[in-house]
């Protein structure tokens, strides 16, 4: 009998403690790392490392596979971008606990808020559930190339129990209150790693087909503090909220009371950073204000280079202001089109328009790139460049620009947000050096049709550890893999050490590739669809629980992905 299922030898171990790299052997049996040092014996199979980083495989800690991973085992582009964990129904959106009769309203939800069509759940989801234990029977028996990692999403929760119009529209009653918490405490015994929320009140992004706000957003914050509390009298389980720009936006004491209230630890959703507005500033001092209270709260942030591609029909990105909105929800193109045409409209589109308040998606128009002008030969000189300079060389303002520009397209004009990062060095060591900030967040799943983000890891290493050294390859795989699995109160995964998961990359930094000058059509999707897809990638291996699911970009359609809790 072989001593080893798998033994990497010589290679140069990176172990997402943020120690020092060491150069060492490691066996793997049983899925488990079982040696580390100067190894001999036998193994199924020997893969020489020598030259070759090895390191743990890095957490994905917000995405939306919730439907996807009932038929894409490796979650793309996660799995094959040394992603070996995912953690899904982030933001309180998912299918669990779900009323049969609720089944495609919930689906209508969650292609409105984080567009994933209908069509594409339909043709994923198997709906063998009703409760959330079910749900979590379900995901366990199908196969899975990555880990996966659930909250209870708190929309779900409250539509469960008081249903869709009435979740929107009033406070839980005492005995429904006591409801959802009993089911909070069900989904726990099941495996859930905690709860997730928004609360952004009205103005947001995510809102529901018919422009309203989704339950959590707009639910009494005591009540959701107390739903919480579950999780307090568990003193177990993770707090997921997406409530504001850290540091600024008035919405963050969702965050704050949860933290407080509950004791529990609270990933918040969002710090960003940008290279016109100093937003990260106040967003560390909040940081630093929680942690002198002695709160546990961590802040996610972007760490790769991503941007949104945008036209007519996906200008979601501008929802959270009521005028911008009027596009979206106009019942078709040709009526959002009549809406451009109309000079009072136009004119309260002027006075809507400030960058500042579209920071976090990119939203300053002056820094968005006019990608495609389709067959408009009225704006074909300014294809290419970006609208504020085009918009400055013909005397306009920016806004009245963007909206010609997609009139004279009939629509189908594109255009290339900024990136999600600053690309200020200074910006991004301050950033990245702070101990509650964690990288990622690829919304990995979401947004098929303007935006990737599963590439966040390898890009994370390509642009800020190789290119411009701003994070040391130690504190990378440390931030990627060892502190948010702390945080999470996973145990035995996030770092290489004896007894450990064996949830491993291997690569040689050198080869990894992120390739950031535009993205490209994946027709993945079911029936041949298509999604952008970002090329990266250059792993010799990824390993999940002491398996190869990728070898050299390859799936190797081994499937040893486990529901983690």
């Amino acid at each position: 009998m072989a001593t080893y299922d798998l033994l990497l030898k010589g290679g140069t171990v990176v172990d997402g403690t943020g120690a020092p790299r060491f150069q060492a052997d490691i066996g793997i049996s049983g899925g488990r790392i079982v040696d580390i040092g100067a190894l001999s014996g036998e193994a199924d199979e020997i893969v020489d490392a020598t030259g070759l980083i090895v390191a743990p495989g890095a957490l994905d800690h917000h995405t939306h596979y919730d439907a996807q991973i009932f038929r894409d085992p490796t979650c793309a582009d996660s799995g094959q971008n040394g992603v070996t964990s995912v953690v899904m129904t982030n933001c309180g959106f998912g299918f669990a606990p779900c009323r049969t009769e609720h089944q495609d309203r919930y689906m209508v939800m969650m292609e409105n808020v984080e567009q994933i069509p209908v069509a594409h759940q339909r043709a994923s989801l198997p709906w063998d559930w009703q409760s959330f234990p079910e749900f979590m029977t379900s995901l366990r028996g199908t196969r899975k190339a990555v880990n996966a990692m659930v909250y209870v999403p708190m929309n779900a929760l409250l539509i469960f129990v008081m249903g869709i119009e009435e979740a929107k529209n009033r406070p839980a009653t005492k005995d429904e209150l006591a409801e959802i918490k009993r089911l909070l405490h069900d989904a726990m015994d099941a495996g859930a790693i905690g709860l997730s929320c928004s609360y952004l009140g009205h103005n947001n992004v995510h809102v529901d087909f018919d422009g309203s706000a989704m339950p959590c957003d707009v639910m009494d914050l005591d009540q959701l503090v107390e739903i919480a509390s579950v999780l307090k009298d568990r003193g177990e389980g993770v707090i997921q909220c997406l409530s504001g720009l850290a540091g600024q936006d008035a919405t963050v004491e969702a965050s704050e009371r949860l933290a407080r209230e509950t004791g529990r630890p609270v990933f918040h959703n969002v710090i960003a950073t940008n290279d016109d507005f100093p937003i990260h500033t106040p967003g560390l001092a909040w940081l630093d204000s929680m942690r002198e209270e002695g709160l546990d709260m961590w802040a996610a942030s972007f760490c790769h280079r991503t941007w949104a591609e945008i036209s007519l029909t996906t200008l979601t990105l501008f929802d959270s202001d009521e005028t911008f909105r009027e596009l979206t929800y106009a019942g078709s193109s040709a009526k959002a089109l009549e809406l451009l045409r109309d000079p009072a409209y136009r004119e309260r589109l002027r006075v809507a328009y400030d960058p500042e308040k579209f920071i976090i998606v990119g939203g300053d128009l002056d820094r968005f790139v006019v990608l495609s002008v389709a067959d408009s030969a009225e704006h074909k000189d300014v294809e290419g460049q970006l609208l504020g300079a085009a918009a400055s060389k013909l005397g306009m303002k920016t806004i009245d620009l963007f909206a010609d520009i997609i009139l004279s397209s009939n629509g189908a004009a594109i255009f290339r947000s900024p990136n999600a990062t600053a690309t200020d060095p200074g910006i991004l060591r301050e950033l990245f050096a702070h101990e509650r900030v964690i990288p990622g967040g690829s919304d990995g799943g979401a947004h098929l049709k303007i935006f990737s983000g599963g590439h966040w890891g390898t890009d994370f290493l390509v642009n800020m550890v190789r290119e411009q050294s701003i994070v040391s390859l130690e504190h990378a795989h440390h931030k990627m893999s060892g502190l948010p699995m702390k945080v999470f109160g996973i145990q035995d995964r996030g770092t290489i050490k004896k007894g450990m998961a064996a949830d491993l990359v291997v690569y040689d930094l050198e080869r990894l590739y992120s390739d950031t000058d535009a993205y490209k059509h994946a027709f993945d999707l079911p029936d041949g669809d298509w999604r952008k897809q970002a090329r990266a990638g250059g792993y010799d291996l990824i390993c999940v629980n002491g398996e190869v699911t990728f070898r050299n970009g390859q799936f190797t359609e081994a499937c040893p992905g486990d529901v983690v809790s």
